[in-house]
């Protein structure tokens, strides 16, 4: 229990607040602030726009989530010709789609096609997409797709050389 404050103390304190720069203006800017930031705690995906894909349940996690992204093993670097198959590490669990993706210097896709195992051979089509961005780099990367979900490894570079 507080004793009550005495003439004195009670005149010293209203001495020193009278002192204080600042005025009630800003209290409720304050109580704002305050709310906002227990808003942005108490929402969970606050960063993320509501159009984001996320998972709805960690009871049901994706079958993605329990394998680890391909990783191309070959062709890297400088190529002198031309390939005659893509060959990378992993093949993803059954009922998953396999996708090998061609991507430009911005990595952007400019070429992708649904494969199956864990190695592609050059053909007519993929040759003439490789033939018209011949002395430019190139990325290549190979991709898990399930349910509208997909897990990509890193790309990798290439570049044929003469």
């Amino acid at each position: 229990m507080r004793r009550p404050l005495s003439a004195w103390q009670l005149e010293l304190a209203q001495r020193i607040r009278s002192e204080r720069r600042g005025s009630r203006a800003w209290r409720p800017f304050g109580v704002l602030l305050v709310t906002l930031a227990a808003a942005a705690a108490l929402d969970p995906d606050y960063p993320l726009p509501r159009s984001m894909p996320t998972i709805a349940s960690a009871s049901r996690p994706s079958r993605l989530l329990a394998t680890s992204p391909p990783l191309p093993l070959y062709p890297r670097g400088a190529i002198v010709g031309s390939p005659q198959t893509f060959v990378w590490s992993g093949v993803g669990p059954r009922g998953v789609g396999v996708e090998f993706v061609l991507l430009d210097e911005e990595l952007d896709a400019i070429y992708r096609r649904p494969v199956r195992g864990n190695s592609l051979a050059v053909d007519g089509e993929l040759w003439f997409v490789l033939q018209l961005a011949h002395g430019r780099q190139l990325h290549w990367a190979v991709a898990f797709c399930c349910g509208g979900n997909r897990l990509q490894g890193a790309p990798v570079a290439i570049e044929f050389v003469h």
